[in-house]
């Protein structure tokens, strides 16, 4: 029987474990709740489970492309921190940053760790607002960073968010929106669904950083300070 030197195992696996690392940088990163507050982890922990367990292929999806990207995002609870507030100082707004030394709306081509900042009421399964997607959204924009793929029109960003936010719209009864807080059209889902392309939009999500719609236009578009609901 041929006998095996544990030094030498204990190296040779060693060594494939930094290879891992260094080639698969995938395999660690992770999605990290900030556990602070017991109540947030919880909570957020178990709305992410929600994504992750979807009945809607395309939220499901949405999960696993953030959770399998090779950088880290962090989701963290709006406090009395100011560093937690939107920049506007509204601290009721979530929103998602960039997490390297770019300004904020900058398009990014690499991917880049994100941090996600949710009120709590937002996934306390308790409130109604939970029904309201904000997490997906969220994630969106997240996914987008740590892709690669975050189109420097803020527009395009938000229309792209609000795809999915209005998938998880609708399986809970939730009014869906039709608007970015009254400054422009986010009919992308609704125009998708009745016309039965919703898995096409959704996989050029996916695979791009625009949308097909504004392919078609000669509009540059605009930078913008950042992403929120």
């Amino acid at each position: 029987m041929m006998r095996v030197d544990r030094d030498s195992l204990r190296f040779s696996m060693s060594a494939c474990f930094a290879l891992a690392y260094l080639f698969s940088p995938g395999l660690f990163a992770e999605i990290r709740v900030d556990s602070s507050s017991q109540v947030f982890y919880k909570n957020a922990t178990a709305m992410l489970g929600r994504m992750k367990d979807s009945p809607d292929p395309e939220i499901r999806k949405l999960y696993q492309e953030v959770s399998r990207a090779s950088v880290t995002v962090h989701i963290r609870p709006i406090t009395d921190d100011s560093r937690t507030w939107h920049v506007d100082g509204d601290r009721t707004r979530a929103h998602t940053e960039a997490l390297d030394n770019l300004g904020r709306g900058r398009a990014r081509n690499r991917p880049t760790s994100a941090a996600i900042y949710l009120t709590t009421e937002s996934v306390d399964p308790t409130r109604t607002s939970w029904k309201g997607g904000v997490l997906p959204h969220e994630m969106t924009h997240a996914m987008d960073l740590a892709s690669g793929r975050y189109n420097k029109d803020y527009k395009i960003r938000e229309r792209r968010a609000i795809v999915f936010q209005n998938i998880w719209r609708a399986r809970v009864n939730k009014t869906l929106r039709e608007d970015y807080h009254g400054s422009f059209d986010t009919l992308d889902y609704q125009n998708a669904k009745r016309a039965g392309t919703l898995g096409k939009l959704t996989e050029h999500i996916f695979s791009s950083s625009d949308l097909p719609s504004s392919r078609d236009s000669n509009d540059e578009g605009d930078d913008d300070d950042g992403d929120e609901e």
